[in-house]
């Protein structure tokens, strides 16, 4: 005669609080056999979620790769209402413009850029001053 085999016993699964890494573990019933442990277990959460949180604040990521936050660009001055000037030199590409188009008309949008460069390059000190003090009043307001 075969003998019966006995019923499996089913082990209940051991309860652990631990910090690997970036995960907590613990089980539910763990409050009860070791508080000590869980409230370990939670303060590491915490601190894992808080760095989570600052390297967020600290960077952000572009297709390029990684830059630092927190720089003033063309957003922040809209959300603002701040508007910076323009510079002595747009102040100067601005008023030539036109006539360096008038003279080289086959000329292209770089190469129209460039010879303002050359021109601006070339300026002296006395114009130059002009368009300085126009670009510091236009940063003023």
């Amino acid at each position: 005669m075969a003998a019966k085999a006995s019923p499996k016993k089913v082990s209940a699964k051991k309860s652990t609080t631990e910090y690997k890494g970036s995960k907590v573990i613990f089980n539910a019933s763990e409050p009860a056999k070791n508080p000590a442990r869980v409230a370990a277990a939670r303060k590491a959460r915490a601190t894992i979620k808080a760095r989570a949180a600052a390297k967020l604040k600290k960077k952000t990521s572009t297709k390029r790769g990684v830059k630092k936050a927190g720089k003033k660009g063309k957003k922040a001055a809209k959300k603002t209402g701040v508007k910076r000037g323009p510079s002595a030199f747009f102040l100067f590409s601005a008023d030539n413009r036109a006539a360096v188009k008038k003279a080289n008309p086959s000329f292209k949008v770089t190469e129209i850029a460039s010879e303002l460069g050359k021109r601006w390059r070339n300026l002296s000190a006395d114009k130059r001053k002009a368009y300085d003090a126009k670009a510091a009043a236009g940063k003023k307001n």
